[in-house]
């Protein structure tokens, strides 16, 4: 599971990220944005990359 948040979301603030980590079971990762805005939309030029890497290497393991 990868999560990634944006710690300045309006929408839905930061603890529901730590819900869900807390929540999940298994193999997991938040990755979060201290000034990312809801969907991190202004870190897209990262966020894009590192989620296509994390999914090549959990779906291809």
């Amino acid at each position: 599971l990868l999560v990634i948040h944006g710690e300045e979301d309006k929408l839905f603030p930061i603890e529901h990220a730590y819900y869900i980590m807390d929540w999940a079971i298994g193999e997991k990762e938040l990755k979060s944005y201290p000034e990312g805005k809801h969907g991190c939309i202004n870190f897209l030029d990262e966020v894009v990359p590192y989620s296509i890497d994390w999914l090549k290497k959990h779906l291809l393991e």
